[in-house]
């Protein structure tokens, strides 16, 4: 059986773009702080009773998006050293490049290319959607 090439340029966009996007949309949804990234805990049981569907759409929807945002964080503490503390500093905890390559004590560019490889790594861990981009297939 033969592996599909990835676009890893693609692939990092995605990346990049779910943590951009998708992913502050899904800490706001599950109600998680940044300060709960370091140990999420799932609670599917509601707090209060739930009268109706709009209740239980609530409700589902914040399990889900603590599934999320657990998936996220069990992806990024499997990275190595360096691409784990490059994307915490960047994307968890918001910083910017700059400050992100101080913390790291490497260059700008030197920041760039760690943050990329941590998409890659990140891309292939993330088991909740595919965000590999495969060659034969245009960036989405």
């Amino acid at each position: 059986m033969e592996l599909k090439k990835i676009n890893e340029r693609a692939t990092e966009e995605r990346v990049r773009r779910f943590f951009k996007n998708d992913f502050k949309r899904w800490m706001l949804l599950s109600g998680t702080s940044l300060a709960d990234l370091q140990s999420p805990s799932i609670n599917d049981m509601p707090s209060s009773p739930s009268y109706g569907n709009s209740n239980e759409d609530k409700i589902t929807i914040n399990i889900d998006a603590k599934v999320v945002v657990a998936e996220v964080v069990r992806v990024v503490n499997s990275l190595e050293t360096r691409q784990r503390k490059t994307i915490t500093l960047h994307h968890l905890q918001g910083r910017d490049l700059t400050e992100v390559s101080e913390a790291i004590q490497r260059t700008n560019r030197q920041c760039h290319r760690i943050l990329n490889k941590a998409y890659l790594a990140f891309a292939y861990g993330y088991q909740i959607e595919s965000l590999l981009v495969y060659s034969d297939v245009a960036a989405v």
